[in-house]
């Protein structure tokens, strides 16, 4: 587990309750504790420059969602062709 990376998700999830009003982050914790790859996804995001954060649960797959809530796009992903990288 990669916990300086899960105590970075909890500050952020933390510091904004407002993106995930009905989560709890036990819950989201559980999920992350149960599936390294998406820790690793979530380490590339920051490694970036990203500032994942979830904002949503999905009931349908049991799963949550996070998205990049850096202010500003990080310059390595700008202008960046998703059918090309």
């Amino acid at each position: 587990m990669n916990a300086p990376l899960i105590d970075l998700l909890k500050v952020r999830f933390e510091k904004h309750p407002q993106r995930h009003a009905d989560i709890k982050w036990v819950d989201v914790l559980a999920k992350l504790e149960a599936d390294p790859v998406k820790l690793q996804a979530l380490q590339k995001m920051e490694d970036t420059g990203g500032e994942p954060d979830v904002v949503a649960y999905d009931s349908k797959s049991d799963e949550y969602l996070f998205f990049d809530c850096a202010a500003e796009s990080p310059i390595g992903r700008r202008s960046l062709c998703y059918d090309e990288a």
